[in-house]
């Protein structure tokens, strides 16, 4: 199912997420459970069905509390957010993404959650209009993106910085497509296609 996400065969990749879910099911495995409802969330959300995607991510959050599983709540409010964030919705991505930072500063500060949590609420900062808070959280995100040599995450903290630092359309213009090749090689359609909704800050 992953790989087929990957691959964009979002119609395939669901089904193989509904009968995985099925099976966890039949297994009593909430962890699996919590893998399941995220990954349908990432197909709908690819889709543009952003209520069903909240669902499910909503469902990821309800099992992975009940758990007492910190990484995986702070996972599922990372993806909330960005959902909120893709829907025009900051004030309540912003909700999300603290809740996720307080949880990815006590798990690990220097972490691979921590770099994914600045970017998103970076993003959420900047589309408020939040210059300085926004500007803080996407150097902090790319520093450790490059200390940890996270390629991936470096490309999408550069393509928000450079929607918040442009200059000129024709600066961001060149930025971002200079963004969308380092995509095209890491192979992240998702991201390639997808629109931050950001805008330039003056």
């Amino acid at each position: 199912g992953i790989c087929l996400f990957k691959m964009g065969q979002l119609e395939s990749a669901r089904r193989c997420f509904l009968e995985a879910r099925a099976l966890a099911e039949l297994a009593k495995s909430d962890h699996q459970m919590i893998l399941v409802y995220n990954n349908l969330g990432h197909i709908y959300r690819a889709e543009g069905n952003f209520e069903v995607a909240k669902e499910f991510y909503a469902e990821a959050l309800e099992v992975s509390e009940s758990l007492g599983a910190a990484r995986k709540v702070c996972l599922a409010l990372e993806f909330l957010g960005e959902t909120f964030l893709e829907e025009g919705r900051p004030s309540e991505a912003l909700l999300h993404f603290e809740r996720a930072h307080a949880l990815a500063k006590a798990l690990a500060p220097h972490g691979d959650l921590m770099m994914e949590v600045l970017r998103r609420r970076g993003e959420a900062y900047a589309a408020l209009g939040h210059r300085v808070e926004a500007m803080r959280d996407l150097l902090r995100a790319a520093r450790l993106c490059r200390s940890r040599g996270e390629r991936r995450e470096q490309v999408l903290s550069e393509r928000a910085l450079a929607f918040l630092t442009a200059s000129s359309d024709e600066e961001l213009a060149v930025r971002v497509q200079e963004v969308l090749a380092q995509l095209g090689k890491l192979g992240d359609r998702f991201e390639y296609a997808r629109q931050p909704g950001l805008a330039l800050v003056p």
